[in-house]
């Protein structure tokens, strides 16, 4: 998220896309990792629309009783503590040293295997997720100001795993829809998963949370805050997860951008 600036809220390390087995390259899945955007979290789909989900590209929707869950691993870093005296000072050193509010990272890496009959049996998603958070380690402030600074750490953390947790919701449903499909089909589920509903899913959380916006009272000082909506683009041009690496020729050398 970000505040009042136009600078996209997180430096998204969105999909990696890992595929090492033999099984995984019967799917054309390169054998080393594919860095893509992801962008990166509302508990379902419910709290964000996606045009219906989306439903499954191919028609349909995922089974409630989805033979495959995703391994899911959140992981919790020790937030980033901030001593501040007011929360414009708070949100000011966030700034400054993460970047703008917090940052989630979402690492997924697929290992896919399949049937005699050409099949995908499983799908074999791993999502592992990482949070980036301030958290204020004191200061001294007024009581209005304690209590201000506390519901902006509150409201940061509960909107970058709102952000997780669209991830989730959006690798999970693939994997139902990829389940048990031919190969061209789940490929074509899992692609667009990543590269399109699972951006557009934290793009709509954005545009309705995805910035804070400071409340004054008749004297011009800080009192409150709301949530605002913000656009941001977490699409990645060129996207596909099923991609070959670049070769070591054509990587850029130490020191090129």
């Amino acid at each position: 998220m970000s505040r009042e600036r136009d600078k996209p809220p997180i430096d998204a390390l969105w999909p990696r896309v890992k595929a090492a087995s033999a099984s995984a390259r019967q799917l054309g899945l390169p054998d080393a990792e594919a860095e893509l955007q992801r962008a990166p979290a509302g508990a379902d789909f419910g709290d964000v629309s996606l045009s219906g989900a989306e439903a499954l590209q191919q028609g349909g929707a995922a089974a409630a009783g989805c033979a495959e869950q995703i391994d899911w691993v959140p992981e919790s870093p020790v937030p980033i503590d901030i001593r501040a005296d007011t929360a414009v000072d708070f949100t000011s050193q966030i700034d400054a040293i993460l970047g703008a509010g917090g940052h989630t990272h979402v690492d997924i890496a697929l290992n896919p295997t399949t049937d005699a009959k050409g099949r995908v049996s499983s799908v074999g998603l791993k999502v592992t997720s990482k949070i980036i958070r301030p958290r204020w380690a004191g200061g001294r402030p007024s009581a209005a100001e304690r209590e201000l600074i506390k519901r902006v750490e509150t409201f940061i953390k509960d909107h970058e795993e709102r952000h997780r947790d669209l991830s989730r919701s959006v690798m999970q449903k693939a994997v139902c829809d990829a389940l048990n499909q031919p190969v061209a089909t789940a490929k074509s589920v899992l692609k667009k998963a990543i590269c399109d509903l699972e951006p557009k899913a934290q793009e709509a959380l954005d545009a309705k949370e995805g910035q804070l916006k400071w409340v004054k009272n008749a004297s011009g000082a800080v009192v409150d805050f709301e949530a605002v909506g913000a656009k941001h683009d977490y699409h990645k041009k060129g996207c596909d997860p099923f991609a070959a690496p670049p070769s070591e020729k054509d990587a850029p050398k130490e020191g090129e951008p």
